[in-house]
């Protein structure tokens, strides 16, 4: 990452980029453009003699590996909740899984190439595989597949991944994907917020940038052609915009949300758990409004008394095809359990308007709303 002049102004031609909101929040900050892929994969054929010495760097490289994940899961144990801190066990799992390790073996021994053009083949082809799924959330464990496979090749080739140090400044993280490796190279004490070029909302990098509290963006496409590193920019991920060079207008605008924002926060905090009550003594339920099974993961269930909409639409729209019976009665299932006894109400599938289903076309009428 490097690191520009930042104006000492806020520019006057402002240009919005749009993309998707991953975590909540705004920033104002410079953005720094992070380059998180290894430039050089080196490619060579070797002699059968050089085999077992190649199946020996690999093996080496997943034990450092492994000690690399463990050691960033420990470091950021106070950070995440310890269902978030198992984003690491799942890439210690796809590590140490026998069919990646069989792969990446078969490759080398049959086309008598280095480990690091083994291990390039077998990540593509699982990513391929990840990509077709019909389901949104398996569609986004193919970037963990990534993140191990740019771990293994940097210790392949002995490439420690220095921290970034912001020198006291804060700034915006901006990359073509956030990865869960990237939580151990970032200054995360100066940290602003997060945006990249592809991903989604339910990608592992997203989910821990939730559990940090650090506002995200996805699919920004043009976050990095549209700026450089030290441009500054204010990022919505309320509304799901990055706005590039802002006028003072802007910044002076979403500066006041930041303070309103903070102080409904602060006086959220007090409250939360206290009864929800009327100030001539009528009770009011207070209930949450959820999109996932996923979101119930974030619930405060001992703040509200229950979910009062679970939006069962989310689960057709993120998909390819119908999800099964059995897999909607998994769904419901685990809401059910998160819910800790409480009620859900369960809105039945609500589709059409402005909530197509890409396999399922609705009939033409001139209110789809209805």
């Amino acid at each position: 990452a490097i690191w520009c002049r930042v104006p000492e102004k806020y520019g006057s031609m402002s240009l919005k980029l749009k993309g998707v909101s991953a975590a909540p929040g705004i920033a104002i900050a410079p953005i720094v453009h992070f380059h998180t892929d290894l430039d050089f994969i080196p490619a060579k054929e070797i002699a059968e003699s050089e085999v077992e010495d190649e199946l020996r760097r690999l093996d080496d490289a997943m034990a450092t590996t492994s000690r690399g994940i463990l050691f960033l899961r420990h470091e950021m144990a106070d950070s995440l909740s310890d269902h978030d801190s198992k984003i690491f066990d799942v890439q210690v799992n796809l590590l140490h899984d026998k069919t990646f390790r069989a792969d990446m073996e078969r490759e080398v021994r049959t086309d008598l190439v280095n480990v690091e053009v083994a291990l390039q083949r077998v990540v593509h082809r699982y990513e391929s595989v990840f990509e077709k799924a019909e389901d949104v959330m398996m569609r986004e464990r193919g970037a963990d597949i990534r993140d191990v496979g740019r771990q293994l090749l940097s210790a392949l080739l002995d490439r420690d991944r220095t921290v970034f140090t912001s020198g006291e400044r804060d700034y915006i993280f901006a990359a073509d994907e956030f990865l869960p490796s990237d939580a151990g190279v970032l200054d995360r004490d100066h940290i602003q917020g997060i945006v990249t070029v592809r991903g989604g909302k339910y990608s592992h990098g997203a989910i821990l940038a939730r559990s940090l509290g650090i506002p995200s963006l996805v699919g920004v496409e043009e976050a990095l052609t549209k700026s450089t590193s030290g441009t500054p920019v204010i990022l919505d991920g309320e509304n799901g915009h990055l706005i590039v060079r802002p006028d003072e207008a802007e910044v002076s605008h979403y500066q006041h949300l930041i303070e309103v924002r903070d102080e409904s926060y602060s006086r959220l905090i007090e409250v939360r758990l206290a009864p929800s009550v009327t100030l001539d003594g009528d009770a009011v339920d207070l209930m949450a409004n959820v999109e996932s099974v996923h979101d119930m993961q974030h619930v405060e269930m001992e703040a509200v008394t229950g979910v009062g909409l679970f939006r069962t639409e989310f689960a057709f729209m993120e998909r390819r095809q119908f999800p099964t019976e059995d897999e909607q009665v998994q769904m419901y299932s685990a809401a059910m359990e998160a819910a800790k006894g409480k009620p859900v109400t369960f809105r039945t599938l609500d589709i059409g308007g402005d909530k197509p289903l890409p396999y399922f076309r609705t009939p033409d009428e001139r209110n789809p709303v209805l």
